[in-house]
Formats: structure tokens, sequence, C-alpha cells
């Protein structure tokens, strides 16, 4: 599994909650605060973002979990929901090329 980091910051005037998260393929889960979410789901509770402040957002990629056989290029996605008028959904992408050692 490999994992990489997204730093998301709140420059707004009020606090950001994020209500709920998702990614794009049962390969990839996501981290935020104590949310944890995969393809259909999200445990833990809402992450409140105060205003000014910073959330750290990790995802990870199983490339095993599409079999041995699964190589080449991969383009993955979580989406958070948040309670913002300005900024209601926001995705966040990443891409690797799997090989076969």
């Amino acid at each position: 599994k490999v994992s990489t980091e997204y730093v998301l910051k709140n420059d707004g005037t009020e606090d950001v909650q994020i209500t709920s998260a998702v990614t794009s393929c049962m390969c990839t889960s996501g981290e935020i605060g104590n949310m944890k979410f995969g393809m259909h789901s999200a445990t833990g509770n809402r992450v409140t973002i105060p205003a000014g402040e910073q959330e750290t957002l990790t995802a990870t990629f199983d490339p095993l979990a599409h079999g041995p056989d699964a190589i080449g290029k991969i383009k993955r996605e979580l989406t958070l929901t948040t309670n913002s008028t300005e900024t209601p959904e926001l995705t966040v992408y990443f891409s690797a090329n799997v090989i076969k050692e």
C-alpha cells in the first residue's frame, strides 16, 4: 500500500465541516481527522476545520486490491462533502503507474 497526504486549509471566515466522504474505487481509502472512508461508506464523526486552520487528508492506494495482474496507469479520487455554500464538494485526485516487480 502507498499513501500520500494533502493539506486542506480553510481560508474562509467560518468553520467548515466535512459531513461525508467517499473514494472512487475500493482499492482506495481515505482518512481526515477521525473520519475514515472508502468507496461505499465513512466511519467516524464529522470533521470541522476551523477558519484559518488546516487538516491533513491521507489517501491510501492498495495496488493488490485488483489482483496481482492489475498493472498500468490508474487515476483515483477522494470526494469530500462539506457544509460550505461556497465549496459544498471537494475532490482530490491522484495517479500512479502500477508495475510488477
